[in-house]
């Protein structure tokens, strides 16, 4: 092939990869618009839906972090070989405040929404929340709060306690 040629062979091949990963990151990150709305909501009910949430957000995130950098604290505190007692006790008993606080914030959120709908909305919601938030294994396992995978080979130092 003459140099010209491969010239215009390889700005082709970039002008082709710079299109596909473009068009990969338009479609990964688009803002998409959040579900249909339920059976029988007006558009005043949705904008009135959309301020809740605006409203619910900061609060749900501030208690999530609360939780996060106490479970974070415990973490902290069982790498040591002789953790304090107390200062355990206390991580414990803020986790356990911030994860009420967060259902009891979720409890009212939803309560909220559902004296806003109508029946048939009412009802299209119960079932988005059961499909959503209730299924099995779901407890606990917020994003960002799932547990990774430790690798496996011969060079990990820990023990196997499964087998």
């Amino acid at each position: 092939m003459h140099p010209r040629w491969l010239v215009v062979v390889v700005i082709a091949s970039l002008a082709l990869n710079a299109a596909v990963v473009s068009t990969y990151l338009f479609e990964r990150f688009r803002l998409r618009r959040p579900g249909p709305p339920l059976p029988g909501m007006k558009p005043a009910v949705v904008r009135e839906l959309r301020e809740l949430r605006r409203e619910f957000r900061p609060r749900m995130d501030a208690l999530r972090g609360q939780a996060l950098q106490a479970r974070e604290g415990l973490m902290h505190l069982a790498m040591q070989p002789e953790p304090d007692p107390a200062r355990v006790e206390s991580l414990l008993l803020e986790v356990s405040r911030s994860e009420t606080a967060l259902n009891r914030l979720a409890f009212e959120h939803a309560r909220r929404i559902s004296a806003r709908l109508p029946e048939a909305g009412r009802a299209a919601f119960s079932r988005r929340l059961r499909h959503h938030h209730l299924r099995p294994g779901r407890m606990m396992m917020h994003r960002g709060m799932r547990r990774r995978q430790p690798p496996r080979g011969e060079d990990c130092e820990e023990e196997d306690v499964n087998r």
